[in-house]
């Protein structure tokens, strides 16, 4: 009687722990599939395609930033620290079609068609 109870005991326990194992497989197969159309969607695109705009802006300071009345407040901050990173790094950064300079005291400033220095 014990040695039948055991192996029931074991046979159920073997079960419930496969089983187990069986689901959590399902799961990680959803969670792949979840990605996947998370990646397909385009708000996920669009956002990709941002950031590598943000990127290329952040490389080159010549690259023009142009700020526009209708931007958003976010947009707007990013632009503005990617200009401001720009200037540290570079010390020259190009927005709304000006080329604006980092001096040597740390102020800023562009130059006029004489070439003068007008301080911002």
């Amino acid at each position: 009687m014990k040695v039948i109870t055991l192996i029931i005991f074991i046979s159920l326990f073997l079960l419930i722990y496969f089983n187990k194992k069986s689901i959590f497989k399902s799961k990680d197969l959803t969670l792949i599939k979840r990605f996947r159309k998370v990646s397909k969607k385009r708000t996920h695109i669009n956002r990709r395609l941002y950031e590598s705009y943000w990127d290329s802006l952040l490389i080159n300071p010549m690259n023009n930033i142009k700020i526009n009345p209708w931007d958003k407040e976010d947009e707007l901050l990013e632009k503005v620290n990617i200009h401001k990173s720009r200037l540290k790094k570079y010390g020259e950064s190009k927005m709304n079609d000006q080329v604006y300079y980092k001096g040597p005291k740390g102020g800023i400033f562009t130059l006029s068609n004489k070439g003068n220095k007008k301080y911002v």
